[in-house]
């Protein structure tokens, strides 16, 4: 079957299966103009509408749309414009949207750095990216300033504290938060935003570059992903239409709907902003999507659960995004019984650490009243969001589905995004069914790798993206993730289906599983497992063996090691490498004798 005759199939299979409720293509309320300018649209609509509540501190649409302008304002005077990089290096707080949408006002390309990444992942960030301004906090100004001396370029390192625009506090906000401004060096933000009232008048086109961002670096060295304001925008739209499927589809079953009434829920979202801003799923959660919709972000600087349950509470959050061992931490808090839940009406989750397992949804939904489900397939490579995975869930289609194929349900793909799946050596077409290398094709794919040309060649190839992804669809055009090529070794098993298998254990919080060299019993597939912490101290891996024994076929049976947390990369995704660094060390002491 050729590519054309391919997708015919397939998109006869996507139509029969299309959640009813949902618009067959992403709505734009605005037009189809850079997202910067959908703030300005905003703010000039509502402007005292609440854009984001800090800790108890609200900023309305007015006053961000007005501080965004003046950084832009402040940019522009200094002769930066089209081309120049102003890397953002701030957590989840009211600078990071005011400096974001200042930078791209000014037609300037917005580099997202890490701010937990120290001095090593620093250097490496800022040097690739080449910045000719640097924001970031004052708790570490003196890292981020002698990283900026080494590389040379950067002309100003502004710095800001958590606690500016933190005027009126809740009770539950962290020191950090509390704590007064450090007298560093640099520029000030807040006195820079002071003195310069101003605002940049610069044409700026949807094809324009606006943004580069990192990936998650699970396999190594973290590539920076240039994308432009279209990108930001297309991706921005999908998130408003397609991420309240769940939703839609319970409360409006097989009657379609135009594009007011998705609006009208997406505007009214009061959305929990915890997910880090400079990931690009945080980024399009908890940044693009909610401007775009008009809605409002309780932002959060980090992870606190109790945080959480208090800020669902207290804000009525209506919408929420996180990791699915997140849910769980929620669910198993001491405290949860204190706090009212009952304001959310879409959840959705990712597949980072764990999986969207039957137990987790059912006790979600019993907690909550809201069905949880996946967000999507995606890549930074692609600003994320390519499939809809929700509104599968009546009687549980979807994780049936994957329990029968063995990887990550995704869904279908996003309209006007491609999906096939190919031989990962030939890059041939494999029939529908077979597990192969996932390609994609996006009106969303960045445009190349940021100074990385060889990269570029290698991963992009003729509009289409080698995700270096196995995944499969099924007899209903239904896409899984199967796990990355690497981890796939001679055994050829599947690791993400071992993975979710392992979750089915009650005490098991979160496990990874790889194909390892062992130095007595040759390829072995091994699993690291991570218990619930109320589990640390009991479970044992002689414990989790018989389990295994008891409820998995004989191919799936892994060499267990538990250990107290699986390593994560500074953007929260497993360190793959780290883990298997650590397995060897701990597969070696445990084998006396070998070499």
């Amino acid at each position: 079957m050729d590519e054309s005759g391919y997708f015919e199939v397939l998109m006869k299979k996507w139509e029969l299966n299309w959640p009813r409720p949902l618009p067959r293509e992403p709505i734009y309320p605005y037009g189809q103009i850079p997202l910067f300018e959908y703030l300005r649209k905003r703010a000039n609509d509502y402007p005292e509408k609440t854009a984001l509540i800090y800790y108890g501190s609200r900023m309305s649409y007015g006053l961000l749309d007005e501080l965004s302008e003046r950084f832009a304002f402040f940019l522009t005077r200094q002769g930066f414009g089209k081309g120049d990089v102003v890397a953002i290096q701030l957590p989840n707080c009211p600078q990071f949207y005011v400096t974001y949408f200042g930078a791209l006002k000014a037609g300037c390309i917005c580099a997202l750095i890490n701010p937990w990444a120290g001095k090593s992942g620093t250097e490496y960030m800022l040097g690739e990216v080449e910045p000719k301004v640097v924001v970031c906090t004052d708790s570490i100004y003196p890292l981020t300033v002698n990283v900026s001396q080494k590389i040379g370029g950067v002309k100003h390192v502004i710095t800001t504290s958590l606690s500016d625009f933190a005027a009126e506090l809740d009770e539950k906000t962290p020191p950090e938060v509390k704590s007064k401004p450090k007298q560093v060096g640099g520029l000030s933000l807040a006195k820079l935003l002071e003195e310069n009232k101003g605002r940049a008048e610069v044409e700026v086109s949807l094809n324009d570059d606006a943004l580069i961002i990192f990936t998650g670096g699970s396999y190594g060295i973290p590539k920076a992903c240039l994308h432009t304001h279209w990108n930001i925008l297309f991706k921005a739209a999908a998130a408003c239409t397609y991420s309240p499927t769940a939703l839609m589809v319970d409360t409006y079953r097989d009657r379609r709907l135009d594009a007011k009434k998705i609006m009208k829920y997406v505007e009214g979202g009061i959305h929990l902003g915890v997910m880090p801003a400079f990931w690009v799923a945080g980024k399009l959660a908890c940044v693009d999507a909610p401007i775009f919709a008009g809605g409002t972000v309780v932002l959060m600087v980090k992870w606190d659960p109790e945080y959480v349950l208090y800020a669902i509470e207290k804000y009525q959050v209506t919408s929420m995004f996180l990791e699915f061992s997140f849910y769980d931490d929620l669910l198993r808090h001491p405290k949860i019984g204190r706090y009212n839940l009952r304001s959310l009406r879409s959840c959705i989750g990712s597949s980072i650490k764990s999986y969207l397992t039957p137990r987790l949804r059912r006790e979600w939904f019993i907690l909550t009243g809201t069905v949880l489900c996946e967000s999507s397939y995606g890549l930074t490579e692609t600003h994320t969001k390519d499939t809809i995975a929700g509104g599968f869930h009546r009687d549980d289609f979807d994780l049936k589905r994957a329990e029968k194929y063995g990887g990550v349900f995704c869904g279908i793909p996003i309209p006007e995004i491609l999906i096939k799946i190919v031989d990962p050596k030939t890059g041939e077409l494999l029939p529908i069914g077979e597990v192969g290398e996932i390609m994609i094709k996006s009106p969303s794919l960045a445009k190349c790798y940021f100074k990385g040309p060889d990269e570029t060649k290698e991963k992009f190839v003729g509009g289409w993206l080698r995700t270096g992804d196995l995944g499969r669809y099924d007899e209903d055009g239904f896409l899984y993730f199967m796990g990355r090529i690497r981890d796939v070794g001679e055994l050829e098993v599947y690791p993400v289906e071992v993975e979710r298998r392992m979750l089915d254990h009650p005490a098991v919080r979160a496990a990874k599983a790889l194909m390892l060299t062992h130095p007595k019993l040759g390829n072995i597939l091994a699993v690291v497992v991570e218990p619930r912490e109320e589990y640390r101290e009991k479970l044992s891996e002689k414990e989790i063996d018989d389990w295994c024994s008891r409820n998995l076929p004989l191919a799936l049976r892994p060499y267990i090691i538990l250990v107290k947390d699986i390593p994560v990369t500074d953007s929260g995704k497993i360190d793959v490498e780290k883990v298997k660094r650590e397995l060897r060390e701990i597969i070696q002491k445990k084998s006396p004798g070998s070499s």
